[in-house]
């Protein structure tokens, strides 16, 4: 957490890494909310460098793991959506970003209800996600129609 606070993300990666190397080898006692955390403190690190990627993996990981089981609860379905969404954006998959809210909204309505205001939340992330696919297709249709379009090399 201090490395975090600190900004010293090459740290935090350096030594998340070898933890769950650790780990994985059996090097240290397998735990699984521990693994869950410091994996989340990998894809924090991750994510300030940039690595959306490497990130979006992570929380994937750790989604896969616990989805489904009494561990999954509102509160980790709402971190890992809006976590997992902001990787997909910032790697421009805005159509995974839209399913995952989707299917997060589901998931929120049946944790908590249909009237919980997590889900207008939710919703506001979907708005804002549409809005960006239709923003990526206004520039990709832009694109397609200044070509030349005769499919032939110069």
């Amino acid at each position: 957490e201090w490395y975090l606070h600190e900004g010293r993300y090459p740290e935090i990666i350096c030594i998340c890494r070898n933890v769950l190397q650790d780990i994985q080898q059996k090097k240290l006692p397998e735990d699984q909310d521990w693994e869950r955390w410091i994996s989340i403190q990998l894809a924090k690190g991750y994510e300030n460098e940039g690595q959306y990627g490497g990130a979006a993996a992570l929380y994937e990981q750790n989604v896969a793991r616990i989805r489904g089981t009494e561990q999954w609860t509102s509160v980790k379905c709402m971190y890992y959506c809006y976590s997992l969404g902001e990787c997909y954006k910032k790697l421009e998959q805005y159509s995974d970003a839209l399913a995952l809210y989707e299917q997060s909204m589901e998931e929120i309505r049946v944790l908590k209800g249909t009237d919980d205001p997590e889900i207008a939340e939710i919703q506001g992330w979907i708005d804002s996600v549409s809005d960006l696919t239709s923003d990526a297709d206004m520039e990709l249709d832009a694109d397609e129609g200044g070509s030349s379009g005769n499919g032939e090399d110069d």
